[in-house]
């Protein structure tokens, strides 16, 4: 079942291509693919249609009940 839905987006603003993800493990491995490629990854609750998780330019925006979850390791290079 799909709950999450996954956007990047270019630095002129255009959306690239659209992700659907199932859980939790595959939104942070998209956001982590994708973090350093796009200026911009959303990352979209598809029940609530809420932001979950935002990516602008290397720095990770995301609920802070995510904080510290496996399988997220924030490395150095982006903090």
């Amino acid at each position: 079942m799909v709950i999450f839905t996954g956007y990047c987006f270019t630095e002129d603003g255009e959306r690239e291509h659209q992700v659907d993800l199932e859980v939790e493990s595959e939104v942070f491995q998209y956001a982590n693919i994708h973090r350093l490629t796009y200026p911009r990854v959303v990352i979209i609750d598809r029940l609530s249609e809420i932001v979950v998780l935002e990516i602008r330019d290397g720095k990770i925006f995301f609920p802070e009940e995510w904080q510290g979850r496996k399988p997220w390791k924030i490395s150095d290079e982006n903090k």
